[in-house]
């Protein structure tokens, strides 16, 4: 499926397969809440962990010890498919290469905020000299010093344009690692204009806006709140709501005004596909078929933002799958008709961050492994057996695009 040239093309696709038989780096952001907190944080990355990890030679924590890459996680009937062969499998031989190394994210904003150490999260839980720096990180996990999160997880929240004003939804919040970002990056607005944490903040002043975080689990709410309750200087400015974001109601304000929001985040459920380098086990599972069940959910909850964003506003649409179908697929079919929205240009906002241009034309595979390149060609049997449906397409020649989704 993934061979497909309009989505990976042919010459990108050795780098490609490559790349997801890698190990995930560990990636971490410090709080902005606490000024303090978060720059001695930085000194002790920068003066005492820095070189530290320096220090340590390729035996560190392990690595290539023979150890599963996942950890000693139960990954048994996991193995990437057949179009992999040939390539080595995840595991002791992908460690051997990695060189324990410590640095910042380099487009991330406010700077020295970010940062990712070169060995996957498993190897620091190992015995060895890394316990030292993976207990400091768990310590301060817990005081609300830094939260650890995915370095793709932090990109829907850095191109928001967080401002100290802004009233933000997040729809699909559990299990709150973009919630906490977004209240950092809110709390940062309010006395950090210079995105540079090595200089003291401008102002003292505090966010007159607010985060609500909703989530259609009630259990995964209340795992929201206990992440949360870390940044005590930030849950006033936080609600949390257990809704279907789909039909996500509207709220009102202390005077009975109905809340219009200046930022929703749509980080919408997915099948995944663009989570395989973490989870082995999605190689086996994942089937075209998850892409389809998951697009009317996500047309359906990028619809309502659209509804409740208000004028001057920005909708932000993310998931974990490089698969049209949950992505342009989504995000054109919703545009149609709506003149009043335009897709926003953010390939400058993130210097130093590697990305690729969105798809203006792509097909669409079925769980049969065939092929349709526009709704015309899909037999009738197969729209209902397999769930197709013309939103899941590019539009038509005779349809001029009005959205540019190569941005």
């Amino acid at each position: 499926y993934r061979m497909n040239p309009s989505l990976i093309p042919q010459m990108q696709w050795e780098a490609f397969r490559s790349a997801l038989l890698q190990p995930l780096p560990t990636t971490f952001r410090l709080s902005c809440a606490d000024q303090a907190e978060s720059s001695a944080i930085v000194s002790a990355l920068n003066d005492v962990w820095g070189p530290f990890v320096e220090r340590a030679d390729a035996s560190w924590g392990g690595l290539g010890d023979g150890g599963s890459a996942q950890g000693g996680d139960d990954t048994s009937g996991c193995a990437p498919p057949s179009a992999l062969a040939g390539a080595e499998e995840p595991g002791a031989a992908a460690l051997q290469g990695l060189v324990p190394k410590l640095t910042q994210i380099p487009y991330y904003c406010p700077r020295q905020s970010a940062w990712r150490l070169e060995i996957p999260r498993h190897v620091l839980r190992r015995p060895g000299p890394q316990k030292a720096f993976h207990e400091f990180l768990m310590m301060e996990t817990e005081h609300g010093g830094l939260s650890r999160q995915e370095e793709a997880s932090m990109v829907p929240a850095l191109v928001a344009d967080i401002q100290p004003w802004c009233k933000i939804l997040d729809m699909c919040a559990s299990p709150g690692s973009k919630t906490l970002q977004l209240l950092d990056l809110l709390w940062d607005s309010a006395g950090n204009a210079s995105c540079s944490r090595i200089e003291q903040p401008s102002s003292t002043s505090l966010p007159t806006g607010y985060v609500v975080a909703n989530d259609s689990n009630f259990d995964r709410c209340s795992l929201l709140i206990t992440r949360t309750r870390r940044l005590i200087q930030c849950t006033p400015h936080l609600v949390v709501t257990s809704h279907d974001a789909g039909v996500m109601p509207m709220l009102r304000d202390q005077l009975s005004h109905v809340v219009q929001y200046d930022r929703v985040l749509c980080d919408v459920p997915c099948s995944g596909d663009g989570t395989l380098r973490k989870d082995i086990c999605v190689w086996s599972h994942w089937t075209p078929a998850l892409a389809f069940q998951r697009h009317t959910v996500q047309r359906r909850i990028l619809m309502r933002a659209m509804h409740l964003v208000a004028v001057g506003g920005l909708v932000v649409y993310s998931t974990c799958s490089m698969n049209p179908v949950e992505d342009e697929a989504v995000v054109l079919s919703c545009l149609r008709g709506r003149a009043e929205f335009t897709l926003v240009d953010v390939s400058s906002k993130l210097e130093g961050l590697w990305w690729s241009s969105g798809v203006q034309d792509w097909t669409v595979t079925d769980s049969r492994g065939a092929t349709y390149s526009s709704w015309q060609e899909v037999p009738q049997d197969a729209a209902q057996s397999e769930g197709l449906l013309e939103s899941m397409f590019p539009l038509g020649g005779a349809e001029p695009p009005h959205q540019p989704l190569d941005r």
